[in-house]
């Protein structure tokens, strides 16, 4: 075999491993990939300085049904529309509400269809078709002028991870495991009202009706 001919062998080897190398090349999976996010909150660019308004969606277990409740800043005063425009004492608690929910950032993510929205207690209350143990908590942010700048479901605990709840973007499918350890979804009435309405003591009051 003459140098020309070792050295055609040679390179074709070299080329039959050069395919091999490439065929047997780790595949990226680009459906996995996808569910690869940085972490991060799920509104950033929302002030909780800037909301004025928030709805609690939710499935009241005691009483069997869903259950409504808002509160909102109009014309410089807080009311509870869900509880016939009742005075509220909300600036202080709203903020705070505000604050955990904004604060709450993409973790893992669980995952990017539909099939684990059910077991996770993610099915929207607004979803006629769910039941009381698949609907999940709908928790709204407005502004002043009552535009919904967040909107989040709130699901079951996750198992394995303290303080960890699903969560998810109630127009998009993919499911995460986010912290909500400062989260405090009150929806109980005496919880924003001023319960101490009169304070002077030089009143004496037999009944008030």
């Amino acid at each position: 075999m003459n140098e020309t001919t070792k050295t055609l062998v040679f390179v074709a080897i070299a080329a039959g491993l050069a395919g091999t190398a490439f065929l047997t090349r780790p595949q990226v999976n680009r459906a996995t990939s996808e569910f690869v996010e940085e972490r991060a909150p799920f509104y950033p660019d929302v002030n909780p300085d800037g909301v004025k308004g928030l709805e609690v969606t939710a499935y009241d277990k005691e009483k069997g049904e869903l259950d409504s409740f808002s509160v909102k800043l109009q014309n410089g005063v807080w009311i509870i529309p869900s509880h016939n425009n009742y005075p509220a004492d909300a600036a202080d608690r709203l903020k705070k509400t505000a604050g955990a929910v904004l604060s709450l950032q993409r973790d893992t993510v669980v995952s990017g269809g539909k099939e684990l929205h059910k077991e996770c207690g993610l099915i929207d209350p607004a979803d006629t078709s769910g039941d009381a143990e698949s609907w999940g908590t709908r928790v709204k942010l407005l502004d002043v002028n009552g535009n919904v700048v967040s909107d989040l479901l709130i699901g079951k605990n996750v198992a394995d991870k303290t303080d960890f709840k699903f969560v998810r973007i109630p127009d998009k499918d993919r499911v995460y495991q986010v912290k909500c350890s400062g989260l405090d979804l009150t929806t109980r009435f005496a919880d924003w009202i001023d319960t101490d309405l009169i304070t002077d003591s030089a009143f004496d009051f037999e009944k008030v009706v």
